[in-house]
């Protein structure tokens, strides 16, 4: 049985990376915006806080910031002299007289001010009150969304015998030790309502499935079933949950744990959702009930699967060629991303659920292998898995990175000598929690 667990752990993805930049960019050309940063000088809050800041603003790229120390206002004739350099906004970043940050955003073309606003902070929450700026700063400045106040969670090894559970915000600088049992915890994924981070405990004879509530920082045992019990996927509302379980038997299906029905009838039920003689893992619970799972019942290789529950009816969306594995589900682009074996390579490719004619697109190239794929909520990120060979080292230690589908740039968010896995994205900031 331990064998068989290993098994789908490396269908959902596995964890051997490491890179050695902290961005990496694509060959194609991606236009940005300068602006000029300026803090407010002697003042080592004002300063950290505009790093934060800088990150985000520049995690879109769209937009390159210049950071500088000063101790002056901008007056009209420097925003002109700094349009005539190409630079089309001027940011100021200094502590008022209540103590709060007061920011501002200059149009250096006309003068005008594009953005002004107090932000409140904390000696204790500098990484968080920059998050909070660049939060508001984003949508103003570039129209997107942002996902500055977001959190990943993820796995960390730290031995051979122990992998531990972290959380950290979305750009990494924040992270703190959550699940730190002497054991194998892995595979995290979050309550789609609840502030509720469930991930899955290897013990000599089953992997079960735990929940933490980031909340009380209460755990709970959630099923042990002999075998595996992990990956839960949640319905939009949170009230069904499918799920991978092994069940006692030699493979691995998908079941659906449905609340309602389990109110109605007063007891736990799991209903089977499928029925064949593969390893089926991954599960993603789409708004309309339907599901998206991975499975190796037709072709041996794990190719991805739709399941109409209404119809029963399965239906393969991948073409069938090469491995396929760990597909992860956006309701605002009603996509699938997941991993493909490739040329030597793991790569992220996506799907679009919209097309009847659902057509593969590869989203990555290049070297190094892109697993365990994480849409941001947003739906203009993924965040993943990125095992690359680091040139300088020659180490292979898997780390987090992102990309961005829109400057189809790469991004690596943590940087040390513990390998790293299994990033799972939410909307909440939950990592200060």
């Amino acid at each position: 049985m331990i064998k068989k667990i290993w098994f789908i752990l490396l269908l959902v993805g596995s964890c051997n990376a490491a890179p050695e930049k902290n961005f990496t960019a694509s060959a194609r050309k991606y236009s940005t915006i300068k602006c000029l940063g300026l803090c407010e000088k002697n003042n080592p809050a004002i300063a950290k806080i505009g790093q934060m800041v800088k990150f985000d603003l520049e995690f879109t790229d769209q937009l390159d910031i210049e950071l500088k120390a000063t101790s002056k206002q901008p007056t009209p004739q420097a925003l002109k002299k700094l349009f005539a350099d190409g630079i089309s906004l001027c940011l100021l970043l200094k502590e008022d007289k209540d103590k709060t940050i007061g920011v501002e955003v200059f149009d250096t073309n006309s003068g005008a001010s594009v953005f002004k606003k107090s932000y409140p902070h904390s000696a204790d929450s500098l990484v968080l009150d920059g998050h909070r700026i660049g939060n508001d700063l984003i949508p103003a400045l570039t129209g997107k969304s942002s996902v500055a106040l977001s959190t990943l969670a993820f796995c960390k090894q730290v031995s051979s015998k122990q992998k531990i559970i972290c959380v950290a915000d979305y750009a990494c600088k924040g992270e703190k030790d959550l699940i730190t049992h002497k054991t194998l915890n892995v595979a995290p994924a979050w309550h789609s309502q609840a502030p509720m981070l469930f991930y899955s405990q290897f013990t000599p004879t089953r992997c079960r499935l735990m929940a933490f509530n980031m909340a009380n920082k209460h755990q709970q045992n959630i099923c042990a079933y002999h075998g595996l019990n992990m990956q839960p996927s949640f319905s939009p509302d949170g009230t069904q949950v499918a799920l991978c379980m092994s069940a006692n038997s030699d493979n691995s299906e998908i079941y659906l744990y449905d609340q309602q029905l389990c109110s109605r009838l007063k007891k736990r039920v799991f209903r089977q959702l499928t029925h064949n003689k593969g390893n089926n893992s991954a599960p993603c619970l789409l708004p309309n009930g339907n599901l998206v799972f991975c499975s190796d019942f037709q072709t041996g290789n794990p190719q991805l699967y739709h399941l109409n529950r209404e119809t029963n009816t399965v239906k393969r969306l991948s073409n069938g060629q090469s491995y396929c594995a760990a597909p992860t589900y956006n309701a605002k682009k009603n996509a699938l991303a997941y991993t493909r074996y490739i040329n030597g390579n793991f790569q992220l490719f996506s799907m679009d659920l919209r097309d009847d004619s659902v057509i593969e697109k590869q989203l990555t190239r290049g070297p190094g292998d892109k697993l365990d794929p994480a849409w941001s909520p947003c739906g203009h990120y993924i965040a993943f898995t990125y095992d690359l060979k680091n040139e300088e080292t020659g180490k292979k230690i898997p780390q987090i990175a992102t990309f961005n589908c829109d400057s189809k740039n790469i991004r690596i968010l943590t940087h040390n000598d513990f390998p790293k896995s299994f990033p799972a994205w939410t909307h909440a900031s939950l990592y200060q929690l």
